[in-house]
């Protein structure tokens, strides 16, 4: 896992020394190595920082040069380079100089071009500049675990990093991106719906997921593709079948994700998610160190669940308590690693558990992260599978879940809009649109100018719906996963620690998505499958658990804090002076998690 920063010059405005600038930005992705590389005219420049995990000697630092005709930087992780190296040494008679995947990668480019990203299981982004061609391929993994960010000058060529920061040390302007900044105060989001190339700063895109991009230094052509897209079709396989297989690839993918040079852990909730990856791990003789917070006291508090799976099977775990003083302490550095707008305080706590793992020399932790998406594990679902089950299998079915998942203390509205929905699925997604847009535009506490100047229609999509799987899909790859793992990305980052999910392999996920709607919410419970994989192997309180809590915090009690409403009144004071919210006087008439945007977006605009 590691930093790194490009520049492909086409003029004068761009220089390839100023990546050397940009080191100050990702230094703390890598603190292991560093290194910096330039063609011989200068036109071309990369840095790379490095967090040592899988041949952790020099010969597989970066930039690493490849036949001396490629020069690679990498971040990430390609679970299955022992595969791949074995492959190509047999099919092309290659000699590997070092036990690194990153040499397999840029192998495997040397010999497949661009059809290499079908062979790789993994989290990546990565930069490959081609001396012989004068061309930069650079790529992102499927789910986009792992970020790349690049500006584009037509006249002066093009600037990349994984981190947006680097960007601005490159000489990139910092100019904030308006529109994000209105869907954020308004709505809470922090990715726009309708562009999902938008980051925070105009100018500034983020590659999607699953996509390439070449770059010609002597042309200035941009062509970015797509290079992988998960299907749908559902598979007729029963559901013992489709437990075995699950089970099956669940464990090959922690398996993969498990593999290090260096110590492991686990992030350990107290849900179903983290403690499922920490049960596998611990079967397969790994002892992994596992990190939770707590909050004693608190109704939040997942002590109790956490104890429970530690008892069972005797694991070393470090706990956290964490407090408003805490966050205090810790904000400008939170705020400063993720140069990005954050939805909730709720991302703290996990900023503060890659951090303790970081202090005890922990850089690889498995997490939890991708299930809820891809199972189902939402409660917000539930109105999803009954619109399905109405339309497919008529009134009878649908009500009849309506009742489990009621009796089962589930509070699941269901009403004539929800039929109408059921029937005239491209009527609710222009419905839902304008409902957001009204959102935003009706929102009391920002300056009308500022909405006016920055509302528009093509910034908002919603998905048309007609299955359970057509929503999982939109939220995981669309709108909603994406947000999360840019949080796991800095969080874990920041302190110099890999984050691996092996709820996000490729074969898992497929699979997923090939499964009928009843493997994934059945008799009032959320990511069925899962749950009955896990029946007998897991404490039934955390199998059956019907509650769904995560890492939270306990907001309204630390936004309370005196030294928080200070950091709040400076914030709120901020973003009045630059026009966007109407007055000082907002904070009595606002929620929690408003307040907690303005301190936030304030701070943004103090950088």
């Amino acid at each position: 896992m590691c930093g790194f920063a490009g520049v492909v010059s086409r003029g004068k405005k761009y220089k390839a020394e100023q990546v050397l600038k940009s080191f100050a930005a990702i230094s703390h992705r890598g603190p292991d190595a560093s290194g910096h590389w330039f063609n011989q005219d200068y036109s071309v420049g990369l840095t790379h920082t490095r967090l040592a995990i899988i041949d952790p000697g020099k010969q597989s630092d970066q930039p690493m040069v490849f036949l001396n005709r490629y020069t690679i930087v990498f971040n990430g992780e390609i679970y299955n380079y022992r595969e791949l190296a074995k492959q190509i040494s047999q099919n092309e008679g290659l000699v590997f100089k070092t036990g690194s995947d990153t040499e397999v990668l840029v192998a495997s480019y040397h010999f497949y071009k661009e059809k290499c990203l079908d062979t790789f299981e993994g989290m990546f982004s990565f930069a490959i500049w081609d001396q012989e061609k004068n061309e930069l391929f650079c790529a992102r993994d499927r789910f986009g675990e792992k970020p790349f960010y690049y500006f584009q000058d037509t006249e002066q060529g093009l600037i990349f990093s994984n981190e947006t920061r680097a960007l601005h040390y490159m000489g990139v302007e910092k100019n904030i991106h308006q529109p994000l900044l209105l869907h954020y105060l308004a709505i809470g989001v922090t990715n726009l719906p309708g562009d999902p190339t938008a980051t925070f700063f105009t100018g500034i895109k983020k590659l999607k997921p699953a996509h390439y991009l070449k770059f010609t230094l002597h042309s200035g052509e941009l062509l970015e593709k797509c290079y992988w897209e998960c299907q749908k079709k559902i598979n007729k396989i029963s559901f013992q079948e489709a437990k075995e297989e699950f089970e099956r690839l669940l464990v090959a993918s922690i398996k993969q994700r498990s593999y290090s040079d260096t110590p492991r852990g686990c992030s350990l909730s107290g849900g179903l998610d983290s403690s499922s990856i920490t049960y596998f791990l611990h079967g397969s003789g790994i002892d992994p160190s596992c990190f939770s917070a707590v909050f004693p006291g608190e109704e939040i508090d997942e002590k109790d669940y956490i104890e429970s799976v530690q008892n069972r099977f005797n694991l070393n775990v470090n706990y956290l308590s964490l407090s408003a003083g805490d966050l205090i302490n810790d904000l400008d550095a939170m705020i400063y690693a993720h140069n990005h707008p954050i939805a909730n305080p709720s991302s703290y706590a996990q900023f503060k558990v890659y951090k303790e793992a970081g202090k005890q020399g922990v850089k690889v932790l498995l997490d939890g992260q991708g299930a809820d998406e891809t199972l189902a594990g939402y409660s917000k679902y539930y109105h999803w599978i009954i619109q399905e089950k109405l339309k497919r299998n008529g009134p009878l079915k649908a009500f009849q879940l309506l009742d489990s998942l009621q009796k089962n203390g589930q509070p699941v509205e269901f009403d004539y809009k929800n039929i109408i929905s059921t029937y005239f699925p491209v009527w609710t997604k222009k419905a839902l649109e304008k409902r957001y847009l009204n959102q935003v535009s009706n929102c009391s506490f920002l300056k009308p100018e500022f909405k006016f100047d920055n509302l528009h229609r093509r910034d908002v999509m919603k998905p048309v719906v007609n299955s359970l799987n057509d929503i999982l899909y939109h939220d995981s790859f669309n709108f909603g996963l994406d947000e999360l793992l840019r949080y796991a990305d800095l969080n874990s980052m920041a302190h110099g620690v890999e984050v691996r999910l092996p709820f996000l392999s490729r074969d898992l996920v497929e699979f997923e998505f090939s499964l009928h709607s009843d493997f994934k919410i059945n008799s009032g419970y959320t990511k069925w499958i899962l749950r009955k994989t896990m029946e007998n192997k897991l404490p039934p309180k955390i199998t059956w658990r019907k509650r769904k809590i995560g890492f939270e915090v306990p907001v309204t009690k630390w936004l309370d804090h005196p030294d928080i409403q200070k950091e709040l009144s400076k914030g709120i004071s901020t973003l009045v002076k630059n026009g966007i919210l109407l007055n000082h006087t907002i904070k009595s008439n606002t929620t929690q998690l408003e307040q907690w945007r303005f301190l936030i977006a304030g701070k943004l605009l103090e950088q």
